[in-house]
C-alpha cells in the first residue's frame, strides 16, 4: 500500500473554521478511528451539512454553517482584506499556505462570461495536500528514459497533483538531478516540503501560461512541471515550450484515452507532439495504490 503523509496544514484550516467545526471534525475522525492525516477534503456549504472526504468516501457531519459564517471564514482566510484576494476569488479559489487548495463560490455579479465579483459566499472546499514517497517512480523513470513531454490524466480526485509534486522532487534530486521549473499558479504544488537539495525553480502565483513563458525564456530548465491545463492561452504556452525544446510534464482531467483525444483544448497539443507520453492514472477507492497505463491501454505498473 502507498504510504501517505500530510503536511501540517489541517490545524490552520480548523482554526479558520472555528471551534464548532474543529470539535465536530475531531469527533467524527475519532468515531471512525482514523487519523487526521487520512483526511483529504473538508467541504462547507451554506445551510447544508459540512462533509469530510476520506480517500474519496464522503462523511456527513451534524453541523451546518450559515452564509454569514462562511463569509466570516473567508474574511479570516483573507486576514481581514477580502479586497486583496478579489482576483483569485473571481477565479474560484483562495491561495493558502502549504499547498492547500481552497475553492470558493457563491452568488456572482457577472458581465457575459466575466465574473466581476461575488456578492455573497455560499461554499468552501478545502483540499488538503498529501505527500507520497517513491510512488511516482514509474513516470519519473519514463521521463528520464525518453526526456520528452508527458501528460498524466485521470478523473478529478485520483491524486494527479500529489503525483506531480513527488515527480518534481524525484527528477530534481538524486545522482543525476535535473533542473525543474515548477509553475505553481494556485499554490497547490508547493506544500513547503520539497527537499532543500532539489534543483527546483518555483514560480508561485504566476498565471500558468505566463509562468511557462518566463521559465522557457529565462530559466533554461531541463523540464517544466505544471498542473491542470485549463485555457487556450496555457495550451499556447506549452506549444511554445515544446518548440523551444523544453519538455513539459502536466496533468489533465479525462477518464480515458478516447476522452482525452476528443478534448478541443488538448487534442491540438497531442497532434503537435507536445505530449508523446500519455499516462492514465487510476486508484480504486479505499486503496492507496496507483495504476499507470500507456496509450495502448497496457498496465505498466501498480504501486
Amino acid at each position: 500500500m502507498t504510504e501517505w503523509t500530510q503536511p501540517n496544514t489541517l490545524p490552520p484550516v480548523l482554526d479558520a473554521l472555528g471551534e464548532r467545526a474543529k470539535e465536530a471534525i475531531s469527533r467524527a475522525l475519532r468515531a471512525r478511528g482514523v487519523s487526521p492525516s487520512e483526511l483529504t477534503e473538508v467541504r462547507v456549504r451554506a445551510a447544508r451539512p459540512l462533509s469530510l472526504t476520506l480517500d474519496r468516501q464522503n462523511l456527513v457531519l451534524d453541523l451546518a454553517f450559515s452564509a454569514e459564517e462562511i463569509g466570516e471564514t473567508v474574511r479570516r482566510l483573507c486576514r481581514g482584506s477580502v479586497y486583496a484576494y478579489e482576483d483569485t476569488i473571481r477565479e474560484g479559489y483562495l491561495p493558502l499556505p502549504g499547498g492547500v487548495r481552497c475553492g470558493v463560490y457563491g452568488a456572482a455579479y457577472s458581465e457575459g462570461e466575466r465574473i466581476l465579483s461575488l456578492r455573497s459566499f455560499s461554499g468552501l472546499v478545502f483540499r488538503l495536500p498529501h505527500r507520497i514517497r517513491g510512488k511516482a517512480a514509474f513516470p519519473a523513470s519514463l521521463f528520464r528514459e525518453n526526456r520528452r513531454g508527458m501528460l498524466l490524466f485521470s478523473p478529478p480526485g485520483v491524486g494527479k497533483t500529489t503525483l506531480l509534486r513527488e515527480l518534481a522532487e524525484l527528477l530534481s534530486t538524486g545522482e543525476t538531478p535535473l533542473r525543474v521549473a515548477v509553475i505553481d499558479s494556485r499554490g497547490e504544488l508547493d506544500d513547503g516540503t520539497f527537499s532543500p537539495s532539489a534543483l527546483i525553480d518555483l514560480l508561485s502565483g504566476y498565471p500558468r501560461g505566463r509562468g511557462v513563458s518566463v521559465a522557457v525564456r529565462t530559466l533554461s530548465p531541463d523540464l517544466i512541471v505544471t498542473d491542470e491545463i485549463g485555457t487556450g492561452e496555457e495550451a499556447e504556452s506549452l506549444l511554445l515550450s515544446a518548440r523551444c525544446g523544453v519538455p513539459v510534464v502536466a496533468s489533465a482531467h479525462a477518464a480515458s484515452f478516447e476522452e482525452l483525444g476528443r478534448s478541443a483544448l488538448l487534442s491540438p497539443l497531442l497532434s503537435a507532439g507536445v505530449f508523446p507520453d500519455l499516462v492514465r492514472v487510476s486508484r480504486e477507492p479505499g486503496e492507496g495504490d496507483f495504476t499507470f497505463e500507456t496509450r495502448e491501454g497496457e498496465t505498466l505498473c501498480r504501486l
